[in-house]
C-alpha cells in the first residue's frame, strides 16, 4: 500500500502531462489546418476576406475550440492582390482538457501565405525572392501571354 501512495502521484502527474502535451499538439495541428484552409479559400479568384474567415471559423468550430483570432492580410482583395496571408491564434488556457501547467500562458498560432490564382504577372509579384530589382521578367511573361505593360512594378528580380 505504501508503494501505491508513493507512485500514484507520480503516475497521475505523468498522465496529466501526457494529456496536456497531446492536447497542445492537437491544437497546433488544428490551427495549422485552419490557417491553410482559410488561405486556400482566399486565393481563389473572386474570393473575399469573409470567405477566408468563414472557412477558418467552420474548422475551428468543428473541433470545439474557443476564443481564436483570425487575421487576414490584405483586408481587401482586388485584381492586383498577389498573395494572401491568414494567421490564426488560439490560447491554450481556454482550450485545454486539464488545467494547463506547462503551457499556462501559451498561444498557439500559425500563419500561411499563398499566392493568389491571378494572371502570371500578378503571381510573380507575390513571390518574395522576385521582388527587388535586377532581372527583367517581360520576356518570360510575354511567353505566358502577359504583356510587359500589364506587369506590376515589383516584377523584377535581383541577380544573386
Amino acid at each position: 500500500m505504501v508503494e501505491l501512495a508513493v507512485t500514484l502521484p507520480i503516475i497521475l502527474f505523468l498522465l496529466a502531462g501526457l494529456l496536456e502535451f497531446s492536447r497542445v499538439l492537437m491544437l497546433k495541428q488544428t490551427v495549422n489546418s485552419a490557417a491553410y484552409e482559410g488561405a486556400r479559400a482566399a486565393v481563389v479568384v473572386g474570393s473575399t476576406p469573409q470567405a477566408a474567415r468563414d472557412s477558418v471559423d467552420a474548422l475551428m468550430r468543428s473541433t470545439l475550440l474557443k476564443n481564436w483570432t483570425t487575421t487576414i492580410d490584405p483586408q481587401v482583395f482586388d485584381e492586383q492582390t498577389s498573395a494572401v496571408t491568414v494567421q490564426v491564434a488560439v490560447p491554450v488556457v481556454d482550450n485545454s482538457w486539464v488545467t494547463p501547467f506547462f503551457f499556462r500562458s501559451s498561444v498557439i498560432d500559425c500563419s500561411v501565405t499563398l499566392i493568389t490564382e491571378r494572371p502570371p504577372a500578378i503571381q510573380l509579384a507575390g513571390i518574395p525572392k522576385l521582388t527587388g530589382g535586377g532581372i527583367d521578367l517581360s520576356g518570360i511573361l510575354g511567353r505566358l501571354g502577359e504583356s510587359a505593360a500589364s506587369m506590376p512594378s515589383r516584377t523584377t528580380v535581383k541577380s544573386p
